[in-house]
């Protein structure tokens, strides 16, 4: 079994002029996730006065009381979005629960459009968040996040596309993703070995 020692990065380099040898760049990724499964991704072009906002927003957030995140629990309502306990997700039937809280988030504009189309390719996801009242910042943050991450979904779609010798338009960019924060609190003494941050799963 090969050793691997190190996990390859590529600069995505989202602002660079056209031109730029992509097909070159899809090559490499192709290697990597043949003979690795994994790489990073740096220059992805996301500011990073919209990360630390997110950052700081969600730790506003999850720093709230309890039942204040609980009136927006993600199982109350039809739909999957919202807020999410410690526990509450559990991804292996030998696990007492994950050691996380989270908040999950869909599509949407930041400034609402005029008769806003919800039904992109009847996808599922175009469903309506939940967002909390605090911090006030909370949707903005998140939503400008979001939509940066999409930018540099569609990105790579384009060259895992090139990657398998497909059109570079292939997968598309009209499925709309969702968004899961999440918060693992501290752990302060022993803890059981059947909880753990997250257990293994697919996306």
């Amino acid at each position: 079994m090969l050793a691997i020692k190190t996990i390859p990065v590529f600069a995505m380099d989202l602002g660079a002029a056209p031109g730029r040898n992509e097909a070159a760049l899809a090559g490499q990724i192709r290697d990597a996730c043949v003979k690795v499964g994994f790489f990073y991704a740096s220059n992805h072009g996301i500011p990073r006065g919209i990360i630390n906002a997110v950052f700081a927003a969600m730790k506003a957030y999850f720093s709230l009381p309890l039942e204040t995140k609980m009136k927006f629990y993600h199982r109350e309502g039809a739909n999957y979005r919202g807020y999410a306990p410690v526990s509450d997700a559990n991804f292996s039937a030998e696990n007492r629960g994950d050691l996380f809280e989270g908040f999950v988030i869909g599509w949407e504009e930041l400034i609402p459009k005029k008769d806003e189309d919800k039904k992109v390719n009847d996808d599922a996801m175009a469903i309506p968040n939940l967002w909390p009242s605090e911090p006030a910042v909370f949707r903005e943050a998140f939503l400008n996040y979001y939509h940066a991450t999409v930018g540099v979904r569609n990105a790579l779609y384009r060259l895992f596309a090139l990657a398998l010798d497909l059109p570079e338009t292939y997968f598309g960019d009209n499925n709309l993703p969702t968004m899961r924060s999440h918060y693992y609190p501290p752990q302060t003494g022993p803890t059981d070995d059947r909880i753990i941050g997250i257990n293994a799963h697919s996306e």
